[in-house]
This record gives C-alpha cells, sequence and structure tokens, in this order.
C-alpha cells in the first residue's frame, strides 16, 4: 500500500533540491523506475551532464531530449536509437542547435 500523499512531499521536495544543488546526486536516487525516472528528469532539466549518471536502460527519449536542449554535449549520452529523432525535433524548434548541428560543430562527431 502507497502511503499518505502527504509524507511523501518532503522527500520529493528534498531529492529535488539536492539534484538542483548537484546533479550528480542522482546517483543515489531510488532506483525504483517511476521515482528515479521523475528525479533523473528533474537532473537533466537542470544540467545535462546529468544524464551519463542515468542507467542507459532508465534513459528515455523525454529525459534525453531535455538533456540535449539544456546542453548540446550531452548528445554523447543519448543511445543510439533516439539520437537522430531528438536532433531532427530540435533542429526543427531552436535555430542555434540547427546552426550548431549544421556548421559541423558536433554533427562530424555524432551524426552518421
Amino acid at each position: 500500500r502507497r502511503p499518505p500523499r502527504s509524507t511523501l512531499v518532503p522527500y520529493t521536495t528534498l531529492f529535488r533540491s539536492l539534484i538542483q544543488q548537484d546533479s550528480k546526486n542522482i546517483r543515489l536516487m531510488p532506483t525504483d523506475n517511476e521515482k528515479y525516472s521523475v528525479y533523473a528528469l528533474t537532473a537533466v532539466c537542470k544540467c545535462g551532464e546529468a544524464l551519463r549518471y542515468v542507467p542507459m536502460e532508465m534513459r528515455t527519449e523525454y529525459m534525453c531530449q531535455a538533456a540535449v536542449e539544456d546542453n548540446p554535449d550531452a548528445i554523447l549520452y543519448v543511445p543510439d536509437e533516439y539520437r537522430q529523432q531528438i536532433i531532427e525535433n530540435i533542429r526543427e524548434r531552436n535555430d542555434w542547435i540547427k546552426y550548431i548541428f549544421d556548421d559541423g560543430y558536433l554533427s562530424d562527431l555524432f551524426i552518421k
């Protein structure tokens, strides 16, 4: 049985606060899939580099896209099956990212 919602709030706030102070704290988060995804997404939205601490099998397309939007270098940590789609989605919406990829800054390294 799930504990009352009111008892979860302080813990969620605490975890979120820890992640925002230092995104590497994501390594210390609970590994229950649903909760971990919330913490991981909070972290990658705060700092693209945090994606490297999310286990490969728990990285979602949405999580990867949030990381790349925050820090284009995070594309290094995006699983291959999401990479091209994420790049295309971001290209359509963000001229700055499009410039970086089209200018060859990252495209030679990451786009095959």
